[in-house]
């Protein structure tokens, strides 16, 4: 047998290391992160079958015996064991139009993945009737329920499981704040990939539930701009007025909040700025926004 994997007599010899040479790797210098990919796959194969194959299979031992010797001839080779990338499970989720927000490392918990964890998913019996028959619990053609709902389960598809359970508590109409998201988040990207998959997340969760808030944090730079603006002291002059049915036109509204200044457009700034801005401040999202800044503050 030309293969030994560790054991027995042959481990003893000395290893014979004239099959190297240095200059078989200069392709390395042209090579990129995907060729990288290719190269280490190939050889994680290799070893993982080496350290705990079944070394009975006669047939894949000759297969890892032939992948050796030609690594050991071009080291460039790339083929897989299996014909198959063992890496190539991760779900591609930067290509659905439908979630565009998605990618490799930072994605919105599905239907799916929430089956999987056993988080509650029960809001919708298709949802839960999909993920059973995608990991072959039940039948698509046992009739537990005889509905709408059910015959619509019965023609499931990949757009379903990957649904963002927030999607599909939403709609179901439970009472729920949508300002929450529940994320998956994948440990074996690095850092810097999961935080720059983050802020793509995000800004475009925000587009497709169409709930937005600030951008960035609240400083005394920012408080200061809201009395130059006489944000406050608008936004009460507006409550008045549409409790008493009247209009705050923006000339009025200059006049009483910037009295003393004749050499700019007041009116154009109100129009502009002030109006704009404080209709902004009160909204349930900036609000909301301002408090959980304190509540992380006070931690």
């Amino acid at each position: 047998m030309p293969f030994d994997f560790g054991g027995g007599l042959s481990s003893y010899k000395k290893f014979d290391t004239s099959w190297f040479e240095l200059s078989k790797y200069d392709f390395l210098k042209g090579a990129n992160l995907a060729d990288w990919e290719k190269f280490l796959s190939i050889r994680y194969e290799l070893y993982s079958f080496i350290c705990y194959g079944e070394k009975s299979d006669v047939e894949i031992c000759e297969t890892v015996f032939n992948f050796i010797e030609k690594i050991k001839n071009s080291p460039s080779y790339v083929k897989h064991l299996q014909d198959k990338n063992p890496f190539s499970d991760k779900p591609d989720f930067t290509h659905n139009p439908e979630l565009p927000f998605n990618t490799y490392s930072v994605r919105s918990l599905s239907v799916f993945d929430a089956y999987l964890r056993g988080d509650f998913i029960n809001c919708s019996r298709s949802a839960l009737r999909a993920c059973q028959i995608n990991m072959g619990i039940i039948s698509p053609r046992y009739d537990l329920y005889d509905d709408a709902e059910v015959v619509e389960s019965k023609r499931f598809n990949s757009a379903l499981l990957n649904k963002p359970i927030d999607f599909l508590i939403k709609d179901t109409e439970r009472k729920t704040r949508t300002a929450f998201s529940s994320v998956t988040i994948d440990l074996e990207a690095t850092d810097e990939q999961i935080l720059k998959d983050f802020q793509y997340w995000l800004t475009e969760y925000r587009k497709a539930i169409k709930e937005y808030a600030p951008q960035k944090n609240f400083t005394d730079e920012t408080l200061s701009d809201w009395v130059k603006w006489q944000l406050l002291p608008y936004i009460d002059l507006m409550i008045v007025a549409k409790y008493e049915g009247k209009k705050l036109h923006h000339h009025v509204a200059a006049r009483l909040l910037f009295p003393d200044e004749f050499d700019v457009d007041t009116t154009e700034r109100i129009r502009r700025k002030t109006k704009s801005k404080a209709e902004w401040l009160i909204q349930t999202e900036t609000i909301r926004a301002i408090e959980t800044q304190l509540a992380n503050l006070a931690t």
